[in-house]
């Protein structure tokens, strides 16, 4: 009798796992590639097999099963009919062994698809991209139970009901702005300084993080490490390093006098640190956490529509010292290029209760 020897297992194997929350559409021909991650349909899964190495037909995947049980046939029926979204992964090695380190880089094409929502939609509490695990996760029950009047309410009520469409709108709005230009930096199509590239990468999907949660305060501070991670060196001062760089991205903005961004600016980075070395958290607001949504989207809108001018940390830092010397002598600035933009998203009252 043969030994069930790990090396066996040793090979060229594709991950595939069920995704909520998010809704491909033809406007983006039902997928889109994140790294080494795709993302697609499942009424497209079975049109796209041979190219990502599947070898025969996906209604005939329960034939090749392991050890092949009777229940396999309705296991993987079910597995395809359980999302409409599903993730693909192409890995060498041992299953078992690479299982964390793929639901890692799932994770971290998940954040960067989240980081589309930056500046396009608002932030929902009901609203979130993830693996998805099982019909049961997709559900909060809860029993409320009335003291005074002896009545009580069974409620079911669905965690994610508001996927994020890739749909024509998405994809226009993005047009006019960064997203498309950084899926094609983490795909390779555009070349650039790798360690700028890691960098804009690492934010991308801390932002994204940050959006695929409802905790105010934990987002919020992920935004501003964001910010400190694009801005500043560790050597440098760091608020006074935000505030003349965001300058030097914004400040030719009338906004930046009407709305005291620099105020706000200060204000956000007090919280921070109350946050990080007090523990406090209470004065977080949600309006907080919308004006580090607007900053970053802002700051990194620019760096990436002249990433062939900024095309380094370094080459930001020196094109804001210098933008700072201008200003000091009233000179009209060569440094800001006339490409730069500004946009803010407008919240309604109930989308900030949403929040």
């Amino acid at each position: 009798m043969r030994k069930n020897n790990k090396l066996d297992f040793n090979s060229n194997w594709i991950t595939i796992v069920p995704i909520k929350g998010l809704w491909l559409t033809e406007s983006i021909n039902n997928e889109i590639k994140v790294g080494n991650v795709i993302f697609v349909t499942r009424n497209k899964l079975p049109r796209i097999r041979k190219r990502i190495g599947i070898k025969v037909p996906v209604s005939k995947l329960s034939e090749i099963g392991l050890n092949n049980p009777t229940s396999f046939k309705e296991r993987i029926k079910d597995f395809f009919k359980s999302s409409k979204t599903y993730a693909v992964l192409n890995f060498s090695g041992i299953p078992k062994e690479n299982y964390n380190s793929n639901i890692r880089l799932i994770e971290d094409a998940i954040n960067l698809i989240s980081f589309s929502t930056l500046g396009y939609s608002t932030r929902k509490f009901n609203s979130k991209i993830d693996i998805k695990n099982s019909e049961y996760a997709l559900n909060n029950r809860t029993l409320v139970i009335d003291k005074k009047n002896l009545r009580l309410i069974l409620g079911n009520k669905s965690k994610y009901p508001l996927p994020l469409e890739l749909n024509e709108r998405w994809k226009n709005f993005h047009n006019s702005f960064h997203f498309h230009k950084l899926l094609k930096i983490v795909n390779g199509e555009i070349k650039i300084n790798r360690k700028w590239k890691n960098l804009l990468i690492s934010v991308a999907k801390i932002v994204g993080k940050s959006l695929n949660s409802h905790d105010i305060p934990e987002s919020f501070l992920k935004n501003v490490i964001a910010l400190e991670m694009l801005l500043v060196n560790q050597d440098g001062k760091i608020k006074e390093k935000i505030i003349e760089r965001s300058s030097y991205l914004l400040d030719w903005c009338d906004k930046w006098e009407k709305e005291k961004i620099e105020d706000k600016i200060n204000d956000i980075y007090k919280k921070r640190c109350d946050y990080v070395h007090d523990g406090k958290y209470e004065d977080i607001t949600k309006e907080d956490l919308i004006f580090t949504d607007d900053l970053i989207f802002n700051i990194y809108n620019n760096l990436l529509k002249n990433i062939d001018k900024i095309s380094s940390k370094g080459k930001l830092i020196e094109f804001s010292d210098k933008y700072k010397c201008e200003k000091k002598l009233n000179l009209k600035s060569k440094f800001q290029f006339g490409k730069f933009q500004y946009t803010s998203k407008t919240y309604e009252k109930s989308e900030i209760e949403n929040i």
